[in-house]
């Protein structure tokens, strides 16, 4: 019974072993069908071989595995289904595989020999195509973004135009002002001067000599009320060279502003040459033109801002000059009347003296004529009409000095008024043109942001392709790593095949020698008992 079982065990191994070598080469034919180029295909010849040698080891361990030496007439049974088990899945390995070899690896070998010239050829050609239509995309792009920048440098030089146009009708607009203020300043103390010399030559020459005597403590305060009145024009000329000094320190701000543009333009201008050299890669454009769009979508809002601001600023500097212009109008009007009217009253009061003078002189020569008696009432009328005249012209006097006082104080205000507008306009236009100079900066460190951002960009796609150059280079070694592994599988496939059939060649020795032991066994058991019947 344990016989019938083992080699019923043993058919059923031979069976199980049969098909799963069978299910094996289904396996091949439906690869090769299916995925006729796949590298899996090589190894099935080997599967099958190994999987026959690794059933003819099991048939051969089973038969071992109940073989007796001390009872070698039920163990040679068993080891002979053993060794049935492991031939006859040997056999169907090794014939399988060659099956396979000889049916199904020669095609799948001459699908993968048939992708040699032809579609290498036109896969390169595709390949060559797409480069090509890649490299004049790219090159396209080039000059789109190349205009795109020309376009946006001619906007910067139209902004640098347009500043230095404002900053030359600024100029203008100060030098004419400078020049209203001089031709102002000459004309204020030359009028001034001549009328006030005028009016007090005539009225003073008349009877500057008969009174100086009496009345020369007045005529010294005169003196030295026209000196001060002489220091305060040497004073107004001393404020009027302070500002005028004050513009052309404006005047050369904005000058020092003109040059700071045109050192912006020609920074703007090495743009296109540092854009030019950034034609490395041709990957991801379509990004960095929507990146770029959406930039200069912002330097043209900027533009139009600093457009708009522009008739503003103009706006405010007419406004300031009308300003500036009304004030000096209203100045040198205040200043014409006041001195008008002072020497209108100057004179005035010098024809009512000159008249009471003559008046009392004309009395004297009547008195001294008439008689020599009335010396003593002439006198007294002489002494009484002196002390008139004394009085008038201290009162003359105090008026002239508290309109000469007024007429300084307005004019010191009037001139502060002046010098605190010039310097606020100075300070205005010194505001405006850093504002543009901030402006500029931004735009032009902008400028250097997205270049150096490309310049990022082209070293990351400089590294992205050499990393898919070194994938390629590693998938190019795995290639023939594989069939390296190919070949070795195929010399270990001989060395296996080599080794089966050795070891059949021993299995057959060892059964033959096997043979002749039971020979010899069963030739001496029947002449030891023919001996034992003798």
């Amino acid at each position: 019974m344990g016989l019938i079982t083992s080699s019923s065990l043993n058919y059923l191994i031979l069976i199980l072993s049969v098909l799963a070598l069978a299910i094996g080469l289904g396996a091949g034919i439906f690869l090769c069908n299916k995925e006729p180029r796949s590298n899996k295909i090589a190894a099935i010849p080997s599967l099958l071989t190994s999987g026959g040698v690794l059933f003819t080891f099991l048939g051969i361990a089973l038969g071992l595995l109940n073989f007796d030496p001390n009872d070698l007439n039920n163990s040679i049974s068993t080891l002979l289904s053993g060794l049935t088990l492991a031939f006859w899945s040997s056999i169907f390995g090794m014939a399988f595989s060659i099956i396979f070899r000889l049916k199904w690896l020669p095609e799948h070998q001459k699908t993968l020999s048939s992708v040699t010239p032809g579609q290498m050829l036109t896969v390169l050609s595709s390949q060559k195509y797409n480069l090509e239509r890649l490299n004049s995309q790219a090159s396209c792009q080039r000059k789109e973004n190349k205009e795109l920048f020309d376009a946006l440098i001619e906007e910067v030089k139209a902004v640098g135009m347009v500043t230095s146009a404002g900053n030359s009708q600024s100029n203008e607009n100060i030098e004419n002002l400078t020049q209203e203020i001089h031709q102002f300043a000459s004309s204020v103390s030359s009028q001034t001067s001549h009328q006030i010399a005028e009016s007090l030559r005539s009225s003073i020459e008349g009877f500057n000599q008969g009174l100086m005597g009496q009345f020369g403590s007045n005529f010294q305060r005169l003196d030295k009320s026209v000196a001060k009145m002489l220091d305060w024009q040497k004073q107004y000329m001393l404020q009027v060279e302070q500002l005028t000094n004050a513009f052309e320190h404006a005047v050369e701000s904005v000058t020092a502003t003109e040059q700071s543009l045109g050192i912006i333009s020609l920074h703007t201008e090495a743009i296109p040459n540092a854009m030019g050299k950034l034609s490395s890669t041709t990957d991801s454009w379509k990004q960095q033109v929507d990146d770029l769009d959406q930039r200069l979508e912002a330097f043209s809002r900027m533009r139009d801002q600093a457009v708009n601001a522009m008739p503003e600023i103009q706006n405010q500097l007419d406004a300031l000059c009308q300003r500036v212009d009304k004030s000096i109008l209203n100045t040198c009007e205040s200043l014409e009347k006041g001195v008008l009217k002072v020497s209108s009253e100057l004179q005035e009061k010098a024809l009512v003296l000159s008249d009471k003078l003559v008046e009392a002189t004309d009395g004297i020569g009547g008195d001294l004529s008439n008689a020599s008696g009335q010396i003593e009432s002439m006198t007294n009328h002489l002494a009484a009409s002196s002390d008139k005249i004394k009085t008038t012209l201290e009162d003359s006097i105090g008026q002239l000095e508290a309109r000469l006082n007024s007429l300084l104080n307005g004019t010191k205000d009037e001139v502060n008024d002046i010098s605190t507008t010039l310097q606020q306009v100075n300070k205005n236009l010194i505001e405006k043109h850093q504002e543009q100079i901030d402006k500029s900066s931004a735009l032009l460190t902008q400028a250097h942001d997205v270049i150096d951002k490309r310049m990022e960009d082209s070293m990351n796609l400089q590294m992205k392709g050499s990393l898919q150059i070194q994938k390629t280079i590693e998938s190019k070694l795995i290639e023939s790593s594989s069939v390296f592994q190919q070949n070795i599988k195929t010399e270990l496939e001989g060395v296996l095949n080599d080794l089966g059939s050795g070891l059949v060649q021993i299995t057959e020795e060892f059964c033959t020698i096997y043979s002749r032991l039971a020979e010899e066994m069963e030739r001496i058991e029947i002449s030891d008992s023919l001996d034992k019947a003798s």
